[in-house]
């Protein structure tokens, strides 16, 4: 419990900074200074919004397919199931909004504008990593998402998608993890999401 509260206020303090920041930056927050297109405000957060979700659930339905065809994935799904379990139940949602909105607010919203959007992956890779041989698996597929979610914020120009993305990513793979048993994600065939929906 501790831990959970103390990951929600971090979260929260983050998200808070780095929108005061993106606001003292350029006037306001969740918009990107030099989108590569020009789209006016309400078609820029639908086509943010579409592609975001699309992305996320695109995610969700890949994870399990990973996780029963390949090793580094299983490996990573079982280091961090026993983290996720220690998490109480009703912290799940909260912390997948409060770290989606957190980890975009700055690294999509504050880095990739100043830093680039390849620097700014990199940076998100990078602080994706728990101690284990499946550390740089996640850290490979953290940076490559990011990279993907920067590029949505820079072409819509409105970080709603990615945030919509990440928070999709977080609500559904936590659930999953707190269910994941290695064993029988191995022997199990390919069954996507929908056999991880018959289990619950």
């Amino acid at each position: 419990m501790g831990r959970s509260n103390l990951a929600l206020g971090v979260y929260a303090l983050v998200c808070g900074a780095s929108g005061a920041f993106a606001l003292w930056l350029w006037g306001e927050i969740g918009a990107h200074p030099e989108p590569w297109f020009s789209l006016p405000p309400s078609l820029s957060h639908l086509y943010s919004g579409t592609l975001g979700a699309t992305i996320g659930i695109a995610v969700v339905l890949l994870s399990p397919v990973l996780e029963r065809s390949f090793r580094p994935f299983r490996n990573l799904a079982a280091e961090l199931a026993p983290i996720v379990r220690s998490i109480p139940s009703s912290h799940t949602v909260p912390l997948a909004i409060l770290s989606a909105l957190g980890e975009e607010f700055l690294f999509r919203g504050v880095l990739a504008p100043s830093i680039g959007i390849i620097a700014s992956s990199v940076l998100f890779g990078l602080v994706h990593q728990i101690p284990g041989p499946a550390r740089w698996t996640w850290a490979l597929s953290a940076g490559v998402l990011g990279l993907c979610l920067a590029a949505l914020y820079a072409g819509s120009g409105s970080l709603l998608g990615p945030v919509v993305a990440h928070a999709i990513i977080n609500a559904v793979n936590l659930r999953a993890l707190r269910r994941f048993e290695p064993e029988a994600s191995a022997r199990t065939p390919l069954g996507g999401v929908l056999g991880s929906l018959s289990d619950r």
